[in-house]
């Protein structure tokens, strides 16, 4: 540090030193001009005085010399330098002036390496670790500091940035909307710098089309048209640019005005020009995402599917922000079946736009045609926050967690639904069926009876009703809404079955016998009708027709345990014990503690006359059900049977205790025979 500030000591001493002979130098000239003037009057006024003007300059000479040797004693070089250089002016052959300025020369060099030779010696190492240790120091504080800055900056740019992207959210649209104006604008302002007569021109056109905007806003149709007609007329066809992108605004404003039209015959006068402004576009200017958007939603109409995905491709690859093409081409795909497809492009229409519900709707409805429960639910609830008030959302949600499973969360999109749409059957039946499927027989039938209220001739409502009744043990009362049902839709297996059951269980056998035979006639593999019909006959004595509906029962559904309990049951009456053993052991293998089957059994071992088998099997009925009546009674009769008197009295004795009215004049009479023996 010091040797730099000698240095630059040094450095202002020289440039002083310069500066000074720069100022001696031109003083100098200006008095050798001087003495040029003077000299120059004195030759012109006094022309004999020449000899006496040498001697003079001789003594001038001898004075300047003997100075600049008194300068080079003192060291004042530059000041001799000077003296010198002005001799040589005067006289550049002067031998004497020239050896003394080389030797002046040569000691202001002796002097400069003298002086670049001195150095200044300091002991800087005490120094040196003092300033290493605060700088040390200084570092962690800094670092300390740096990071507490860092956390702090880095909180206000998570702010910051929420902020933003809420602003940016907010400014979307609007962006969206300014970007293009600003590039039209853009545009028109180039071509309107090229000449006066080319912008009157564009400003006809402009003028022309805004008018045409205004008379379509009032529903002006034909003035509308033929503004536009004006302002294609006008166009300057050298401008291809500017004459697309103008019919092409044309043909947005008039397809967009025909699809707020109810009447046909309007829809049809606005889109046709429409779709003819927009291949005009094109043909001035081919890289357009408007003209292409239009023929898609044509192509849409007319049913053309694959032009509509070709057009809003290309409308998309022209325009990759704006959400709408994006939306429109996702809506073909899924009309399509391209699921995949159409997933990407309405999740390319969410991440423009991120509030735009009716995309994020359509992509719950995407989700679910490809199995993904997860991924429709979340879009569902995007759809929600996007707009709160989306109804459709709500129930698109409510299915879908029915669907995964979680009821108390579908109950809850559907009440949702219901807030904004009290008369949607769709949510009230679902609720009925997610309350019936919960056995909450009572909250399901409030459910089904509002939907009807809404909309009493609904045929599975009625018969959803039915069902609730039935479990609740309301058979009158459902028998109502099923009827309705059965007889609404009578080529409807499963209403036509309903019915009959629950005239099954009212015992009007007839009307039952008559609606399962319907149902089987439309489903003849229809289980439990076969079933039930054949248990009908059976308990009517009709034991062929029992047979063959019990038969066909268990041929289709092998692991029927009411069908193989019921065969048997015919194989029993027909005294076919094999055959009736071998089904009711096949029923309790599907339900090994079932009492009804394993008295039935008990009775077919008695009818074989296997009392041990029957009598191990009744003590164990009433081992796990101790109050039977039946199992009582018949096991006093297998213990007659095989001749033990007294165990037979002590069962009869014991029914007679526990059940007094059971079989009484029966038991009566067992237990005289016994007391006679």
């Amino acid at each position: 540090m010091n040797d730099n500030n000698h240095q630059d000591k040094n450095t202002q001493n020289q440039n002083a030193i310069n500066k000074k002979r720069i100022i001696i130098i031109a003083v100098s000239v200006a008095a050798v001009l001087l003495v040029g003037t003077i000299g120059t009057i004195i030759v012109k006024g006094v022309v004999s005085s020449s000899k006496s003007q040498e001697l003079v300059a001789d003594q001038e000479r001898a004075n300047t010399l003997s100075l600049i040797e008194r300068y080079i004693q003192k060291g004042e070089y530059d000041r001799a330098m000077d003296l010198l250089d002005k001799l040589l002016i005067e006289n550049a052959n002067d031998t004497e002036a020239l050896a003394l300025s080389d030797k002046v020369l040569e000691l202001k060099k002796e002097k400069s390496n003298d002086d670049e030779s001195r150095t200044i010696s300091v002991d800087t190492d005490g120094l040196e670790n003092a300033v290493n240790k605060m700088a040390q120091e200084n570092a962690k504080s800094q670092a300390a500091l740096a990071e507490a800055l860092k956390l702090q900056e880095e909180k206000a740019a998570t702010e910051k940035q929420k902020k933003a992207e809420q602003a940016a959210e907010e400014a979307r649209r609007k962006a969206l909307a300014e970007k293009t104006a600003a590039e039209q604008k853009a545009r028109e302002e180039e071509l309107a710098k090229k000449s006066q007569a080319l912008k009157k021109q564009i400003e006809l056109v402009k003028d022309e089309i805004a008018t045409g905007k205004a008379q379509l806003l009032s529903g002006q149709f034909d003035s509308a048209l033929d503004h536009f007609k004006s302002a294609e007329k006008a166009l300057p066809q050298e401008e291809k640019d500017f004459s697309g992108s103008k019919l092409a605004e044309i043909s947005g404003l008039l397809f967009e005005s025909s699809e707020s039209q109810e009447d046909l015959e309007t829809k049809v006068k606005l889109e046709n020009p429409a779709v003819y402004y927009a291949e005009k576009a094109l043909d001035y200017k081919e890289n357009q995402a408007i003209p292409h958007y239009v023929l898609g939603k044509k192509a849409n109409i007319d049913k053309d599917y694959s032009k509509a995905v070709d057009e809003f491709t290309e409308a998309v690859s022209n325009d990759s922000q704006n959400y709408l093409y994006y939306y429109e081409l996702g809506k073909v795909q899924y009309r399509l079946k391209k699921y995949s497809s159409a997933k990407t492009s309405f999740a390319s229409s969410t991440k423009i736009d991120s509030s735009f519900e009716n995309a994020w709707f359509n992509l719950g409805l995407t989700y679910n045609k490809l199995g993904n429960t997860d991924g429709a639910i979340t879009s569902f609830r995007k759809a929600i926050q996007a707009n709160s008030l989306y109804a459709k959302a709500y129930k698109e949600l409510g299915k879908a967690l029915q669907k995964k499973g979680d009821f108390p969360g579908a109950i809850n999109a559907y009440k949702s639904e219901l807030e904004l749409d009290m008369t949607d059957l769709t949510a009230l039946q679902n609720i009925g069926i997610i309350y019936t499927y919960q056995g909450n027989y009572d909250q399901a039938e409030i459910y089904y009876k509002k939907a009807l209220a809404y909309a009493p001739d609904d045929i599975v409502t009625n018969y959803n009703l039915s069902t609730a009744l039935y479990g609740n043990n309301k058979i009158d009362e459902a028998i109502k809404y099923a009827k309705f049902a059965a007889e609404g839709n009578p080529n409807n297996a499963t209403y036509l079955y309903n019915y009959g059951l629950l005239k099954d269980l009212s015992g009007d056998w007839e009307t039952a016998i008559s609606s399962y035979t319907a149902c089987l006639r439309i489903d003849p593999n229809h289980v439990k009708a076969n079933n039930n019909l054949g248990k009908l006959y059976l308990d009517n004595d009709m034991d062929d027709n029992a047979f063959k509906y019990l038969k066909k029962a268990v041929s289709l559904d092998p692991e029927s345990f009411e069908a193989i309990n019921n065969l048997a049951s015919v194989y029993q009456k027909q005294e076919k014990y094999e055959d009736a053993v071998n089904y009711f052991l096949k029923a309790l293998k599907l339900k090994s503690t079932d009492n009804t089957v394993r008295m039935n059994l008990c009775k077919v071992y008695a009818a074989m006359k296997e009392y041990d088998k029957a009598k191990s099997l009744y003590l164990e009925i009433l081992q796990s059900n101790p109050s039977k009546s039946e199992a009582y009674f018949e096991l006093a009769k297998v213990f007659l049977a095989l001749q033990d008197n007294e165990n037979a009295e002590k069962y009869l004795i014991a029914l007679q205790e526990k059940d007094p009215e059971y079989e009484k004049d029966q038991v009566k009479a067992l237990l005289s025979k016994i007391s006679s023996n």
